[in-house]
């Protein structure tokens, strides 16, 4: 029909195009009304007005791809942005009220702020360097960096395990193997009386064992009775202290 001068079309039933559609204005589709692609109805686009949804739905067996040199998804007033990634160098920016927050670079990925992981992580690299890096860039005179191993359990007791650090290596069978670790635990944890003890531990001829453990109310060394002396060198003497541990 024709009204305010200009020709429009409608319809209440579904429309197929076989060929190009050209529209000089809108195209209209009611609530639940969908722009469906494809001979087994593989996309649709549509108003789901019940739960106020708008819906881009892919039921094809390939990728649904969105092709540009530059993608951006911002908030509804387009004053901020959500998703940003750039073709010309490969990135991909995340953020976080308007705040970037991650983006990819071609060494990994830089993350702006804190993060939280809630299962095991792991960090591989093929080289010597440091896989882990603390950095305080901090100019004042408090301690910095900092590493904690928080124990954190809702029913604390005596003997609780508060952390530990392995050292792990293969050897000629393949094996992977704990050849020591630095351990602390939890002899006390009543409140204002609490007391731990740390144990320093590596390999002997296929066994692990104690080399020095600080308790409570004690150092010792050698506490599992392996024979390995214990030495202490001066400026100019080798043995200025010395305990031979395999004639006693």
């Amino acid at each position: 029909y024709l009204g305010n001068g200009l020709s429009k079309f409608t319809t209440a039933d579904d429309l197929t195009v076989s060929g190009d559609a050209e529209f000089n204005g809108n195209a209209n589709f009611g609530d639940n009304d969908k722009a469906v692609f494809g001979a087994g109805n593989d996309l649709e686009i549509y108003h789901d007005p019940v739960n106020g949804n708008s819906v881009i739905h892919d039921t094809g067996t390939g990728n649904l791809r969105i092709r540009a040199n530059d993608f951006q998804v911002t908030n509804v007033s387009a004053s901020a942005n959500l998703i940003f990634a750039n073709d010309a160098n490969g990135e991909v920016k995340l953020y976080h009220n308007g705040s970037e927050k991650l983006a990819t670079a071609s060494t990994g990925v830089d993350i702006t702020g804190a993060f939280t992981a809630t299962d095991q992580c792991t960090i591989t690299s093929a080289n010597n360097t440091s896989q882990l890096i603390l950095k305080s860039t901090d100019a004042d005179c408090c301690l910095g960096p900092k590493l904690d191993l928080v124990r954190d359990s809702s029913s604390p007791a005596d003997g609780d395990n508060c952390g530990q650090i392995n050292f792990f290596i293969d050897n000629d069978a393949g094996q992977s193997i704990q050849y020591g670790d630095i351990f602390v635990g939890a002899t006390d944890v009543s409140d204002s009386t609490e007391s731990a003890h740390m144990t320093f531990s590596t390999m002997k001829a296929g066994s692990r064992n104690s080399r020095m453990k600080l308790h409570s109310d004690e150092t010792v060394f050698n506490e599992d009775s392996v024979d390995v002396d214990f030495r202490v060198e001066s400026n100019g003497n080798a043995n200025m202290l010395f305990v031979d541990a395999g004639n006693d």
